[in-house]
């Protein structure tokens, strides 16, 4: 079975990702080695300003991982100002609560000059501490921000506080006219006044006001505050609170504050959240019946799933198998049923692994699923297991090899899933060999990385430094039909 870092099976990314993850993890590891300018030019040279911001965001936490934390704090600004600016700070207050400083986390995350961009980089960074195994720092830190941020998105004098910080973003760019205009639309004087108000020491006053050049200051103004206080935007805003509360322990708080949002998809984000945080914290039955009343079945399936798997984390397989059996729709059902074989597995619990794995409907996965038991029991001394699961495999790929429908194709994707479960074995290798006598390349791939890793990488190497030598060891009739598009 695939799978990420943390022993989760993965999903597959476009290849985009791939190359913006790349780049970022390589500026990363040239700012740990202290090749800051090298990392730099990555972010200068990117392709548009969007991944500039993503490397920059990967440098910034290289110089945290590196204890720069000076630095990091003097490139934190520039991130702030960036396009998708949250995204790009959520990974640093993430990493700076990993190196035990949430202090470094909330100043990074406040130098956000608006509530609905605080919100949603507190709620990506502490769901990303959450998923990734680490304890989210509780208290005056992070939760404190996240019920502060609360108060005041949800609070009913919310459009003239956020024209407020738009006011003070203003001024802070130098734009004096347009802020001036825009503070007019504040309805409540005394904050009025603070916006407007001379105290800001850090406000850039450019030689020219940029506002000259504009035709209609009203004009823009109107539209500013018309974006700025536009109720959907606030709830995207609360939604994204009521994650970050739910993620640093706020459950009911995170809860009530889902629930009274009106029926919109930012709702369904918001609860899907919740639930998930719910079931991370041990509060199973909450999450799975706060998910169930998601009105969206793909995403409630999807939020059942990334239950499932809490449980699972968790070492409560059997609730693992139970949330999964309400789940919908076959491919998250899978995913939640073959991240508990693993962990099970991982845990050398292997009857909780069978009867996960029991519960796929897909005869290909149960293949996989209880090849994979039967290896590790194998491995593990657990013979009793092992004999017990072995005939029930071998009864099982007997049955769908019998069966009426059991094509040549089929016969090969069933040896292949075997491979894969068996692994780098005597068993996994003849099966992974079989596989491709009988189907294609591409649906034994998998098996042939899992059953034969180190055979599958010479071969590559060969293909990719050798290919004259590759070329020469395929037979005439191969080389002619590569020639010509053949397979």
């Amino acid at each position: 079975m695939q799978e990420t870092e943390d022993g989760l099976p993965q999903q597959p990314f476009r290849s985009g990702d791939h190359s913006r993850a790349a780049l970022s993890a390589f500026a990363k590891a040239l700012t740990v080695s202290g090749q800051d300018d090298a990392a730099s030019s990555l972010a200068a040279t990117a392709p548009n300003a969007w991944i500039s911001a993503e490397i920059l965001s990967a440098v910034v936490v290289g110089l945290i991982a590196r204890g720069d934390d000076r630095k990091a704090l003097s490139k934190v600004e520039d991130l702030a100002v960036s396009p998708r600016a949250p995204r790009a700070l959520a990974p640093v207050a993430a990493a700076w609560v990993r190196a035990g400083s949430a202090p470094r986390a909330l100043e990074a995350i406040q130098t956000l000059p608006r509530s609905e961009q605080q919100a949603e980089a507190l709620s990506l960074a502490v769901q990303s501490l959450a998923r990734s195994g680490h304890a989210v720092p509780q208290g005056p830190h992070l939760a404190g921000l996240a019920c502060e941020l609360a108060d005041t998105l949800t609070s009913p004098t919310w459009p003239d506080y956020v024209l407020y910080e738009h006011v003070r973003a203003l001024t802070g760019y130098g734009r004096h006219t347009l802020a001036a205009a825009v503070s007019q639309h504040i309805a409540d004087v005394p904050l009025r006044a603070r916006a407007v108000g001379s105290g800001d020491s850090l406000a850039r006053t450019p030689a020219r006001d940029p506002d000259e050049d504009v035709g209609d200051i009203a004009a823009e103004a109107a539209f500013l505050v018309e974006l700025a206080t536009d109720a959907h935007n606030n709830q995207w805003a609360v939604a994204s609170t009521a994650a970050a509360l739910a993620w640093t322990g706020e459950h009911d708080r995170a809860r009530d504050l889902a629930q009274a949002l009106p029926e919109t998809f930012a709702k369904d984000e918001s609860i899907a959240s919740v639930a998930e945080a719910l079931a991370a914290s041990g509060r199973y039955n909450e999450g799975t019946d706060l998910a169930r009343g998601v009105p969206d079945g793909l995403q409630q399936d999807r939020v059942l799933n990334g239950i499932a798997r809490w449980a699972a984390r968790r070492r409560d397989f059997r609730t693992a198998v139970d949330v999964a059996a309400v789940i919908g729709r076959h491919e998250e059902q899978s995913w939640a049923l073959l991240t508990t074989v693993d962990l099970a597995v991982q845990e050398q619990q292997y009857g909780e692994a069978a009867a996960a794995a029991r519960a796929l409907t897909d005869t290909n996965d149960r293949v996989r699923a209880l090849s994979t038991i039967c290896a590790a029991a194998r491995r593990h001394d657990a013979q009793s297991h092992a004999g017990q699961l072995t005939s029930e495999l071998e009864s099982l790929i007997l049955d769908a090899l019998n069966s009426d429908d059991c094509t040549r194709q089929r016969r090969g994707a069933l040896k292949a899933a075997a491979a894969e479960g068996w692994g780098d074995s005597p068993s996994g290798r003849a099966a992974a060999i079989e596989a491709l006598r009988l189907a294609p390349w591409h649906v034994c791939l998998r098996a042939v990385r899992r059953s034969a890793p180190q055979a599958l990488q010479t071969a590559v190497h060969a293909v990719l430094h050798e290919p004259a030598a590759a070329t020469a060891s395929l037979a005439p009739e191969a080389t002619g039909s590569l020639k010509h598009g053949g397979h």
